[in-house]
């Protein structure tokens, strides 16, 4: 199961890493349809470019002073950004929906290190929220008086803390350990 789902997980990749590389030399190339310019839309009697269009894009006839044309980039930037948002979403589903599914299948005694994992971090959340204050702070300026964003920010202060506190308890035992067993 496992070596079949990562033969097709690896053509998925390489599928995926054909995409963004042809899309990004054809962006970064410059490699794109025309939008061309109908003489009525050419402004008689000038030999430059319309001022309201962007000159680095602006496509000039063999004489390089008649303009016949655009290219539209912006067009092609939305697509980019759409394809990162899709695969943002992909990896996100496959990391933290696909992969924990495959991996109880494969390995259930995994599943008790990922419980006890997530309990912790819950402990570890619920105390630190607790400590946090919420009453209204004075900075340069302003007074900060929303009570949500007050408790959430000396939770997150209180979370660091805690989860620097357990690295560094849990490097000095593990070190501990590795000298007590030489």
């Amino acid at each position: 199961m496992s070596n079949t789902f990562s033969k097709i997980l690896s053509i998925f990749m390489a599928v995926l890493f054909v995409i963004t590389a042809t899309l990004g030399f054809l962006f970064y190339y410059k490699i794109v349809p025309l939008n061309p310019k109908l003489p009525s839309e050419i402004p008689d009697g000038t030999l430059n470019a319309p001022s309201d269009l962007n000159p680095d894009y602006i496509l000039y006839d063999t004489d390089g002073e008649t303009v016949i044309g655009t290219v539209d980039l912006m067009k092609y930037v939305n697509w980019i950004l759409m394809y990162t948002v899709i695969l943002l979403v992909a990896v996100v589903f496959v990391s933290f929906v696909v992969n924990p599914i495959l991996k109880v299948i494969s390995n259930p005694k995994a599943v008790l290190r990922s419980v006890i994992s997530i309990i912790v971090l819950a402990i570890v959340l619920g105390v630190s929220y607790s400590l946090a204050v919420s009453e209204p702070i004075a900075l340069i300026g302003e007074v900060v008086t929303d009570e949500l964003t007050l408790k959430l920010s000396g939770a997150s202060l209180y979370g660091s803390y805690i989860l620097t506190a357990l690295i560094i308890l849990s490097i000095i035992v593990l070190e501990t350990k590795k000298l007590l067993k030489l």
